[in-house]
């Protein structure tokens, strides 16, 4: 009896792991990652960047990329939000505080019923935090539990509603 569960565990794993995604729950978790990569990761000064304010034409091009980015992965309704809370985050390098870091994800579930889907995932978020202060950058590392709901519009998956609760490391 042992013997048959573990090797329906060890089945269940493989399925798990090695059976390709639905090409519709695939669309969905892209489109939610590209969204959190966008308002965590989109401001990141450019490689390289040893402080100070960022030149001018570099400022553009990251500000350029924030609002693209925001207006492929948000329904127009988080568009008018987000657009606003972080084109301003980019005047704050080297003149306040800044972040660099990363985000990994461990998928949850998905439900999917037409054109709207509900998603959920743990995100872990590892950052460092520099300020024009000149201190020695601080290193935080989070966890958070994250439900999306998104809509399918024009064959793109965009987020329409995104909660999320503090698991660890929370500020």
């Amino acid at each position: 009896m042992i013997g048959l569960a573990a090797v329906a565990v060890g089945l269940g794993w493989l399925a798990w792991n090695f059976i390709p995604l639905d090409p519709t729950v695939q669309a969905v978790r892209t489109a939610a990652e590209g969204a959190i990569r966008t308002l965590y990761l989109d401001t990141d000064p450019p490689a390289g960047h040893t402080g100070g304010p960022l030149p001018s034409a570099a400022a553009a091009a990251l500000k350029d990329k924030v609002a693209a980015d925001i207006a492929r992965f948000f329904t127009p309704q988080l568009q008018a939000r987000y657009i606003p809370m972080m084109l301003p985050v980019v005047d704050q390098i080297g003149s306040g505080f800044w972040d660099t870091g990363d985000i990994s994800i461990s998928w949850g579930s998905a439900s999917i019923n037409g054109d709207l889907a509900l998603i959920s995932f743990d995100e872990h978020d590892t950052v460092v935090r520099y300020t024009s202060a000149g201190l020695p950058p601080a290193r935080l590392e989070s966890t958070w539990n994250v439900e999306m709901s998104l809509i399918e519009q024009d064959g793109q998956w965009r987020v329409d509603g995104y909660r999320s609760d503090c698991q660890s490391g929370c500020p």
